[in-house]
């Protein structure tokens, strides 16, 4: 089997279900069935237009994808969820403090960001007295035995390779040697 052939076939169902909803989900006009199938082929995604129509009948059971009629034609795309209105528990604003407080850690990296942008969202949706009770949290909340350099272990340049390859879906070569041992694999 070629490499060509391999990749084709490297798909899996859910894997290709990842694509359609990350498709839908990033154009508020929609996409078409054939559109779908246009934008799997160029990620070396063979399939057919009733395969597609399958997928999305079955993501829409978990997911909140719209269809909408235009012009003769039948366009899906996936809502943005939204929060509004949230009530939060003392529980629950402690965790939301204490995850902000991990995630300065990696606030250099790409999925450190967006995990804190969540959380800013979050707290963003929720009471005005919420948020002043999170602000005196986080004078409570330490995280012990964080390293002096944040992110010594972690290299936005190295995350930034890895993401490329993912989505030019392209392998790549990692080298690791293990903490005990000398070996490198």
């Amino acid at each position: 089997m070629s490499e060509e052939e391999y990749n084709v076939r490297d798909v899996s169902v859910a894997q290709r279900q990842i694509h359609i909803l990350s498709l839908l989900s990033s154009n508020p006009q929609g996409f078409t069935i054939v559109e779908l199938v246009e934008k799997l082929k160029r990620w070396d995604i063979e399939v057919s237009k009733r395969t597609v129509t399958r997928d999305i009948d079955e993501l829409s059971e978990s997911y909140c994808i719209c269809e909408e009629e235009r012009n003769g034609k039948s366009y899906f795309m996936a809502d943005q969820y939204n929060l509004k209105n949230i009530d939060l528990t003392i529980s629950d604003m402690v965790s939301l403090t204490f995850m902000k407080e991990l995630l300065g850690m990696y606030e250099n990296t790409e999925v450190g960001e967006n995990a804190s942008a969540i959380i800013v969202k979050i707290i963003g949706n929720t009471a005005q007295l919420n948020k002043m009770h999170l602000e005196e949290l986080k004078k409570l909340v330490r995280i012990a035995d964080i390293k002096k350099d944040k992110n010594i272990d972690v290299d936005p340049t190295i995350e930034k390779v890895v993401s490329s390859a993912i989505d030019k879906r392209c392998k790549i070569n990692i080298e690791y040697q293990g903490f005990n041992s000398e070996d490198k694999t």
